[in-house]
């Protein structure tokens, strides 16, 4: 029950956050080669990583919340087309 609890309270942030993003947001709301991710308990943040595609640069930069399981993350946003 409380994994479910844990799961449903991410999506309905996740959702509350990607709207206000896309109404608020605007040019440089971002950093380009920085994403955050946020990985369950039992998932490997390295071997997410290292499924990527070598040219993507993809690499881990740090944790930035242990208990929640949130990283940061960089890669070669020059590969990225707009």
């Amino acid at each position: 029950m409380n994994k479910i609890l844990t799961i449903i309270t991410g999506l309905i942030i996740m959702l509350t956050l990607s709207v206000g993003a896309q109404v608020k947001g605007k040019p440089g709301d971002y950093v380009k080669g920085e994403l955050i991710v946020q990985v369950l308990e039992t998932a490997s943040i390295r071997d997410i990583v290292s499924r990527a595609p070598d040219n993507y640069s993809l690499q881990v930069e740090k944790i930035l919340s242990p208990t929640s399981h949130i990283w940061q993350l960089t890669f070669d946003h020059t590969l990225i087309y707009s």
